[in-house]
């Protein structure tokens, strides 16, 4: 059930953020997004080429970005078809343009306005550039008629009586001119700009004037068509929010029924196996959960057999170390008889011809005999220990005598191995300094290396060696009795022993892997004298 709620929680956060995005981005950016993307599409002006001016590109712009263009050269328009309009001559014989998109837009008369060529009108008017005029009152000889809208601008009006010499009628559809010329007569002059027009209707629009080559471009384009569509895209997104809700819910059964039951089935199956409870499930779809429902089956079994063969060795394996046992102490009864020849042979040696071989082998023959009798005496922990002060330094240079032989060609490295005093049972720390030197031979590639540390009341005792480094796991189980892996000689009782040894002397000891090969070590308590 829990992954069921965190599934179904991380589906309806994940919609939730995308519908918020979506939203907020619909409600509140994506008009601003549309303006921007629009201005940058209404600034690439493409018809005009090395001051050619290709009409046909200039009406497809106009049609695909629906915007109005004025194309000027100097003060004379380029592309009068985008207008209505008619030219009068006055008394002085100067033609005048008047463009009449805002004045039929804006015409309040109940009739069709209507005039003819070589026709006299009697016009007010504002000048837009150059010879180019807006209309607000036309007088013929039947009617008078009335732009009121622009009549109330506040700008200089001028009046003009004369011929109609052409009238010409726009032979495009578009039908913002009449706001572009409303706009254009409220500039002061017509320098690049671009910017926004808040329409009196609540519409905004949009005025670039920029130079292309030796033209200047005028573009108007009004965002009332996208103001109109907004209401639609408010529904489309509420709509959008209630399907979301039943998608979510959908899915989440869907989810339950197909991925959630099946994995809180193996949850539950996982448990028994952690129980050793092995059991087989059935799920009978071939896809990925089918394939973990095979591996979790296979696991169990191999689990159940390892178990059972792992018994089956526990059980042997108790079985021979109870005859290595016994074969160790056998072998440990027999070998008494020649040690106790050879010590006092060496003891004989010893008085008649003193020397410091001699004294090896009668100390060593001893500690080889109480070593012996200790461990015909391990399982009872009957071993008895002497405390007292001896030298700890004596003891190292004495074990790198002996095993001179084992080192052979390898470095044998003593550092700060000077004469200090400790206290414990000398015997028992020179079996746990020789069975370490022992060990290391065994592995050591170049070198070994004995170091002394002091530290207050402690002495520091380091044996490295520059052999492989031992398994992680098989770190700590080194000092276990009988423990042996494919890469561990012998038969772990040195090693147990010496763990014995230390705990005896409170000691705080271990092996760790360093660098370059492995590092046994181990703590005496220093005598202060």
């Amino acid at each position: 059930m829990r992954l069921k709620k965190r599934l179904i929680t991380i589906l309806f956060i994940s919609f939730s953020i995308f519908l918020g995005i979506e939203f907020i981005g619909g409600e509140f950016y994506f008009e601003k997004i549309f303006r921007y993307v629009k201005m940058k599409e209404l600034k690439n002006i493409s018809f005009i080429k090395g001051n050619i001016i290709n009409y046909k590109k200039l009406k497809t712009y106009q049609e695909e970005k629906n915007a109005f263009v004025i194309i000027l050269d100097k003060d004379k328009i380029m592309n009068m078809e985008n207008f209505d309009y008619f030219t009068i001559t006055d008394e002085e014989g100067i033609k005048k343009t008047f463009l009449l998109n805002a004045f039929l837009d804006n015409l309040y008369s109940n009739s069709n306005f209507s005039i003819d060529n070589s026709e006299t009108l009697n016009i007010t008017y504002f000048n837009l550039i150059g010879n180019y005029c807006v209309p607000i009152i036309i007088n013929n000889k039947f009617k008078n008629y009335i732009d009121y809208k622009l009549g109330n601008y506040n700008l200089k009006k001028h009046h003009l009586i004369g011929k109609v010499s052409s009238i010409e009628t726009s032979q495009l559809s578009f039908t913002q001119g009449d706001d572009l010329l409303e706009i254009l007569l409220k500039l002061n002059n017509f320098s690049n700009k671009n910017i926004e027009y808040q329409e009196a209707d609540g519409d905004l629009s949009r005025l670039i004037i920029e130079n292309k080559g030796d033209y200047k471009v005028i573009i108007f384009y009004s965002y009332e068509n996208i103001n109109d569509i907004f209401p639609t895209f408010r529904i489309y997104f509420y709509g959008k929010i209630f399907l979301f809700i039943i998608l979510i819910f959908i899915i989440s059964k869907i989810i339950e029924k197909k991925i959630i039951s099946p994995i809180t089935n193996l949850s539950n199956v996982a448990d028994e196996i952690g129980q050793l409870n092995f059991t087989q499930i059935s799920y009978n779809k071939n896809d990925e959960i089918g394939d973990l429902y095979k591996k979790i089956n296979n696991m169990s079994l191999r689990l159940e057999e390892m178990i059972s063969l792992y018994k089956d060795e526990l059980y042997k394996n108790g079985i021979k170390n109870e005859e290595l046992e016994e074969k160790i102490k056998n072998f440990m009864h027999e070998v008494k008889t020649p040690l106790s020849a050879i010590i006092g042979f060496s003891e004989y040696l010893r008085e008649v011809t003193p020397s410091e071989e001699v004294e090896i082998i009668y100390k060593e023959g001893r500690r080889l005999l109480r070593l012996s009798n200790e461990t015909l005496s391990l399982e009872t922990k009957k071993n008895i220990y002497t405390f007292e002060p001896f030298d700890l330094g004596m003891i190292i240079d004495l074990g790198s005598r002996i095993f001179k032989k084992e080192i052979g060609n390898r470095n044998l490295i003593l550092t700060n191995i000077t004469p200090i005093e400790v206290i414990g049972d000398r015997e028992k720390i020179e079996q746990v300094i020789f069975n370490i030197i022992k060990n290391s031979t065994e592995y050591a590639k170049h070198k070994i290396e004995i170091s002394l540390d002091v530290a207050d009341d402690l002495v520091y005792i380091y044996i490295k060696n520059d052999g492989p480094h031992i398994y992680p796991d098989s770190l700590n189980k080194i000092w276990n009795k009988f423990y042996s892996d494919k890469n561990i000689k012998g038969r772990g009782l040195g090693l147990y022993i010496a763990k014995e040894i230390l705990e005896a002397h409170n000691s705080t000891y271990g092996v760790k892997n360093i660098k370059k090969g492995v590092e046994f070590y181990f703590t005496l308590k220093r005598n202060r004298v």
